[in-house]
């Protein structure tokens, strides 16, 4: 269990994460979504799949945002050995790469681009499915049904945004056109 040192009152696990890209500024970028989300913490970032292997057997986080494309491999291909949760975040968009990624163990996935919200919301869904899986008890089917439904219920249909653009780009082309006089 990992301490809640300068967290908000009532944490009382803080869920560590690694983050695994090959392009070094988005995973500062995830890392910089996860750090405001509560009860999150991010634990290390590997870009490589090699490196991912080798840094979750040291860290043993509780969830990786995992990218697809990697240099090495696919993210897909070292799920079942980083033993943690995965959240696949790619701009692999195509059917056979998410079927590979969920048939694999992520349990969930994020194609890019994506509003911010859209992150946070999964991360606080994971925390409370952690929370209602934690402790070494037996489980009956409703609890497993309850967790599996909180583990989703924030995957809700979001607008998706076209490549390239990001959930803040028409805010900003707004107020640059303000300033400019221009509208």
């Amino acid at each position: 269990t990992r301490t809640c040192a300068g967290r908000p009152a009532g944490c009382t696990q803080l869920l560590l994460v690694m983050i695994v890209g090959d392009d070094f500024r988005v995973a500062l970028v995830e890392a910089s979504y996860v750090a405001r989300v509560p009860d999150f913490e991010v634990g290390g970032t590997a870009h490589s799949a090699a490196e991912a292997v080798r840094l979750a057997a040291e860290l043993r986080p509780d969830l990786v945002l995992l990218d697809e494309y990697l240099p090495d491999a696919t993210g897909s291909s070292v799920i079942g050995r980083l033993d943690a949760a995965v959240i696949v975040i790619s701009a692999a968009d195509d059917a056979v790469s998410v079927q590979r990624a969920l048939a694999r163990g992520a349990i969930n996935y994020l194609v890019k681009p994506f509003a911010p919200s859209v992150l946070v919301d999964r991360l606080n869904a994971f925390a409370r499915f952690h929370r209602l899986l934690a402790g070494d008890r037996r489980l009956d089917q409703t609890d497993v049904d309850r967790a599996m439904f909180v583990l989703h219920e924030g995957a809700l249909p979001t607008a998706s945004m076209p490549t390239g653009l990001w959930a803040w780009t028409p805010h900003t082309i707004r107020s640059a056109l303000r300033i400019a006089g221009v509208a």
